[in-house]
């Protein structure tokens, strides 16, 4: 094969199997209270770091789910910032 083509290959599938974990699941903990309440709007939905070694799934329309609570995290600028809603359980029991 030539070895431009193999370089391409290598290249792309480095690309698609390597994860950023910052762009993956953001820290709230980093962010102010606006931007990650920004952010939850946005993508509707997404998995946020919000202490060492522990990740919340947070959606931003209460409709998303059956049964859910106000979220709040600690974020760098207020110690209790509502970003969004926890689902208990996903709609359709998922």
């Amino acid at each position: 094969m030539n070895q431009r083509f193999i370089t391409a290959m290598i290249f792309l599938l480095s690309m698609v199997f390597t994860d950023d974990p910052a762009e993956a699941r953001p820290d709230v903990r980093q962010m102010t209270c606006k931007s990650a309440a920004d952010l939850v709007k946005k993508r509707g939905a997404l998995a946020m770091t919000t202490g060492k070694n522990r990740y919340e799934r947070i959606v931003a329309k209460p409709s998303s789910c059956d049964s859910r609570r106000r979220f709040q995290a600690k974020t760098k600028d207020n110690p209790s910032c509502f970003i969004g809603y926890k689902c208990s359980s996903s709609m359709g029991g998922r």
